[in-house]
């Protein structure tokens, strides 16, 4: 990989990084006084027309041809919502398992962070506004949905194509939109993609105690997306991983603020 194909990977993740800077920034000059939770929400909102615009180029849904026959449309709608509300719950589960787990290990207590005390001293409505829904979509369609598809497109690129003087002119695809699938990436590739994805996810929510934390979970979410894709289910695969994100910071903002 040369350093256009590495940027085009972490574009999403720097991008939505210098978001949340910018608007620390203008609360401060402009006295707003957003707390985490506010810039967090702030952040979202920014975000999501420069990730549309990002798609343009790294489509998020599956081909016609990838998706399978709806044969029954109703009964098939009915078990799909039935599977994201499933989802909902399964990320609700995970988030209060895992912070059972790290409280009964003792790392929630050595990796406090001053910045999950202040998020959670937000208002309850702008908790649910902005890390229970709008943060959810927009890091799940940066991560999983950018990142993740763009590792494993630049893999499939590199595993058509051996590494010669013919290979290199053909970096200028990835700013054409035709990047090969995403599925052409291997086994090994496919995991690589996985770690870094979660990686990123991990290292964008700041302190250590979110970081030990989110890692895990980024891993979770991505092997949701890979198997929602595969599955051939969802024309748009992210409402997997978007759904077991939102129940997992839903029942942390519950769990912390209303029980």
């Amino acid at each position: 990989m040369n350093l256009m194909m590495i940027w085009k990977i972490l574009e999403p993740a720097a991008v939505y990084s210098v978001l949340l800077l910018l608007a620390g920034v203008l609360s401060q000059q402009l006295r707003l006084g957003l707390d985490s939770a506010g810039l967090a929400l702030a952040a979202a909102l920014l975000s999501l027309p420069l990730i549309r615009w990002m798609c343009r180029e790294t489509p998020l849904r599956i081909s016609d041809e990838e998706q399978q026959a709806e044969k029954n449309a109703w009964t098939l709608a009915f078990l799909k919502g039935a599977c994201l509300v499933c989802c909902l719950l399964l990320g609700a589960f995970l988030s209060w398992g895992s912070a059972r787990l790290f409280d009964f290990l003792g790392v929630s207590k050595v990796a406090a962070g001053s910045s999950q005390e202040g998020l959670y001293a937000s208002s309850i409505w702008t908790l649910l506004a902005g890390p229970g829904l709008l943060v959810p979509v927009a890091e799940e369609l940066i991560y999983r949905g950018l990142v993740l598809t763009r590792m494993r497109q630049t893999i499939a690129l590199v595993n058509q194509s051996p590494v010669t003087a013919e290979w290199f002119p053909r970096i200028r695809d990835l700013d054409k939109g035709t990047r090969p699938s995403a599925r052409g990436a291997d086994a090994a590739g496919t995991v690589l993609a996985v770690l870094t994805s979660a990686g990123l996810f991990a290292a964008g929510h700041g302190d250590l105690s979110q970081m030990l934390y989110a890692f895990p979970m980024g891993l979770v979410l991505a092997g949701a997306q890979l198997a929602a894709e595969r599955s051939g289910w969802y024309r748009w695969p992210l409402l997997v991983p978007i759904a077991l994100h939102i129940g997992a910071n839903g029942i942390s903002i519950l769990c912390t603020c209303v029980l």
